[in-house]
């Protein structure tokens, strides 16, 4: 749903908090300190759970 939208966007989000149904508005923020990286591109290898596991979750399966 993220990959949709983009920093600024505003969203509304339905949660539930000690049995609570409850709403709110939230603004998405481009975070500068945050960066995701494959294992593979800082030079570490897979084990094979880990390749197990992301083809799993890959597949939807």
């Amino acid at each position: 749903m993220l990959a949709s939208h983009k920093p600024g966007d505003m969203l509304s989000i339905t949660y539930i908090q000690r049995g609570q149904h409850k709403s709110a508005t939230v603004q998405l923020a481009h975070d500068q300190e945050l960066e995701v990286l494959l294992n593979e591109a800082l030079g570490w290898t897979l084990s094979s759970e880990q390749k197990a596991f992301r083809s799993s979750w890959l597949d939807g399966n």
